[in-house]
């Protein structure tokens, strides 16, 4: 997992010659292909690995390991799209960083409260407990439990909102493909 989201760069230039009939100039072809060789290189050349049985679940399906490389390729394709998405956003409609990040922050609050608010039904893998509360409830109740939670959330959604504002500048002087 680790390896292929360090490797994003091949499926954001995918997508965006895919979507967007966007080409790049030779070199950075090349820079994409050795910054993944090194990233591959690196990975593979560390002489720890992982004990076999140290984090398998017990009951774990032998498709296990098939599904997670499904996930993996599928997340790291979509956030490709997304990535070739915003740079034709950015160039086609001439809209700022901050007006980027704030229209998807407004997007996925919305989508989050739809989600947090409606009873999803009882999938074990998503849902833990059998609990009949919606998400937004089960959360409020944990940071009623557990009060000393309230400084660190509003420490992460600080930080997290800069590091949103340094990516979206990024995004918007320099491209997906640099980011």
């Amino acid at each position: 997992m680790v390896l292929a989201k360090s490797c994003k760069l091949v499926p954001v230039m995918i997508m965006n010659i895919i979507l967007y009939r966007r080409r790049f100039a030779p070199h950075k072809y090349l820079v994409v292909a050795m910054v993944t060789a090194g990233i591959t290189m690196f990975m593979f050349s560390g002489k720890e690995r992982p004990s076999k049985g140290s984090n398998e679940l017990p009951s774990q399906s032998p498709y296990a390991p098939l599904i997670g490389i499904a996930y993996v390729l599928v997340d790291i394709f979509l956030d490709g799209a997304v990535n070739s998405t915003q740079d034709e956003i950015f160039l086609r409609y001439k809209v700022t960083g901050q007006q980027m990040m704030f229209w998807m922050n407004v997007f996925g609050a919305l989508l989050n409260l739809i989600l947090g608010i409606l009873p999803l039904p009882y999938i074990p893998v998503l849902h833990p407990s059998s609990d009949a509360r919606s998400e937004l409830a089960s959360a409020l109740a944990f940071v009623r439990e557990h009060p000393s939670i309230v400084v660190p959330l509003l420490q992460f959604s600080l930080t997290s909102a800069l590091g949103q504002l340094f990516i979206f500048e990024t995004l918007q002087h320099f491209g997906s493909l640099t980011l």
